[in-house]
């Protein structure tokens, strides 16, 4: 098999079993509370300085962005940082894979909810069938309110209930029925290990057919 063609295979091999190639990975929305009626709304400097909503994973996934719906109570006076990590769905503890996404300072923000994405710098794998919390942490005396829903629509998508709990440090974890905050977690597949054994002894197979063929 002349070279053009053998690489020619395994490239296409490598778009069919894997997604991958010169198209981009699927990307989905993994969990959504955004929009619908507002429940008002915490303030990292009141009752954080820890607030999150639980997300969870079906297959495994990589972050690609975080939306969350915010203002300012007051003067623009610090900053935020942006976090994810995996939490223990048991114990409601044990957090691990801490990783901050992000910071975003007062002065972006307005006095009236607006959504403001977030994208990590680095990669963060989402492991399957895992929880994990996203939120926000005060680090610099903000004066950020994070925007709640409780609206029954919202509050019935599959990806919320999935979710289950809320969490500031004042009240600890609550249940949805009390409004998660506002956010949205956009991700993108993770190709299966057993794609990428298959894509792996198709072109070991390949290459013995090439050196036999030569």
């Amino acid at each position: 098999m002349a070279r053009s063609n053998f690489v020619s295979v395994i490239f296409a091999a490598a778009v069919v079993l894997t997604g991958t190639g010169t198209s981009a990975a699927p990307a989905y929305t993994l969990y959504d509370s955004l929009g619908g009626v507002e429940g008002g709304g915490d303030s990292l400097a009141g009752v954080g300085p820890i607030l999150n909503d639980w997300v969870a994973t079906g297959s495994a996934a990589t972050l690609t962005s975080a939306t969350f719906n915010l203002s300012l109570s007051g003067a623009p006076t610090g900053s935020f940082d942006v976090f994810v990590a995996k939490i223990d769905a048991k114990s409601k503890t044990g957090i691990s894979h801490f990783q901050t996404i992000g910071t975003i300072s007062d002065t972006s923000l307005t006095s009236s909810f607006a959504t403001y994405t977030v994208s990590p710098t680095s990669k963060y794998r989402l492991d399957a069938n895992s929880f994990y919390v996203v939120g926000l942490f005060d680090n610099a005396a903000s004066n950020a309110i994070w925007g709640s829903t409780v609206d029954p629509t919202v509050l019935a998508r599959p990806s919320v209930v999935a979710g289950q709990y809320y969490y500031n440090s004042t009240g600890g974890v609550q249940s949805n029925a009390g409004g998660p905050y506002e956010l949205s977690v956009d991700v993108t597949n993770v190709p299966e290990p057993a794609a990428l054994a298959l894509l792996g002894l198709g072109i070991a197979g390949l290459a013995a057919r090439r050196r036999r063929a030569a």
